[in-house]
């Protein structure tokens, strides 16, 4: 469970919210998910009368000015929360003793959330918010986890996304929270109360040169030319780096080739996944792949990547030509 969730469900359950909160890490969706949450628990039933709260940048607002209104009394109102985003007040001494002194007797009616990029755990200051409050790292999700986190999500929208959705909208989107929550609700609004699988994220992914690299490294599995060329081209109009498609092209043909090499070894393709570390969707897709390639087609394919490579780095010759050779070479077999 993410530390931000964990502090939330805390809350909910001891009916106690403490007087700091400190949320570090690059994860900014997260931050804002639990600032979102806190403020409806302190609003309840009663709604925002119940709650003064202030939003202040900490690039821009004072430690003194912060704790000045913890320590005034809410107007019209039962409980006092203040978030301060962005803050880098914590590696100031002269700050820590301020913070170490409000800490030391904290308003009961007053919460304060700091967000912050990072902060030291080893430091006076963050020691005692953890002794009286909550220190919590907001870290973005990434692989089997953020596969994860994408299934929740959608199951807090309603719906269900089975694994080999969820691994492909992860690897089409990227890491953006915001931008898969987005991709999330329309394919929720799109499938009701059925199923999001394979086919409706790749008909609804967000069009991106990410899905186009999966249409081009396909083509080029199942050695379609003219698919893969059609796609390199959608790719690099879309300002795609042409070494980042080479460093994908090079991943494909030597998964393709250890793929191919062990289940000629007898392996499965359970086995293959497992020694690949391949998401299994993914260890199904290369496995049916190498039924279109020789193992010495696939070992003559490396000296047209390196050539690739050197031509892309030290050639004049256009990127585009030097990839479209490529892709040809790759698909045909013709070095």
């Amino acid at each position: 469970m993410f530390e931000h969730v964990a502090a939330l469900r805390r809350i909910k359950d001891t009916g106690k919210v403490n007087p700091v909160y400190v949320l570090h890490g690059p994860e900014v969706f997260f931050k804002e998910e639990f600032t979102a949450a806190l403020i409806r628990y302190l609003e309840g039933d009663t709604g925002a009368a119940s709650l003064d709260y202030q939003f202040l940048d900490g690039r821009e607002t004072n430690v003194v000015e912060v704790l000045s209104s913890a320590k005034t009394s809410p107007f019209f109102a039962s409980f006092r929360l203040i978030i301060v985003r962005d803050v880098n007040w914590f590696s100031d001494d002269r700050v820590a003793d301020q913070l170490l002194s409000y800490l030391d007797e904290p308003s009961p009616s007053s919460c304060i959330i700091v967000t912050s990029e990072k902060v030291d755990r080893r430091s006076r200051v963050i020691k005692k918010v953890g002794e009286v409050g909550e220190v919590i790292a907001c870290n973005t999700p990434k692989g089997r986890e953020l596969a994860s986190w994408v299934k929740r999500r959608a199951r807090k929208v309603g719906v269900v996304i089975e694994d080999d959705a969820a691994w492909l909208l992860t690897r089409s989107v990227g890491e953006n929270l915001y931008a898969l929550v987005n991709e999330i609700d329309k394919m929720a609004t799109y499938v009701g109360d059925g199923i999001i699988d394979v086919d409706v994220v790749k008909r609804l992914a967000a069009a991106s040169a990410v899905p186009q690299v999966f249409a081009l490294l396909d083509a080029v599995g199942e050695r379609d030319v003219v698919t893969a060329l059609s796609a390199l081209g959608r790719i690099l109009d879309g300002k795609e780096p042409a070494l980042r498609i080479l460093h994908m092209l090079v991943r494909q043909v030597r998964l393709l080739l250890r793929a191919c090499t062990l289940l000629q070894e007898g392996f499965s393709v359970a086995d293959v996944q497992k020694r690949l570390k391949l998401h299994p969707y993914e260890a199904r897709k290369i496995c049916a792949q190498t039924r279109n390639f020789k193992i010495t087609e696939l070992e003559g394919a490396y000296p047209c990547l390196l050539d690739a490579d050197l031509a892309l780095k030290t050639s004049a010759m256009p990127e585009r030509i030097i990839l479209e050779k490529l892709v040809i070479q790759l698909c045909t077999g013709r070095s």
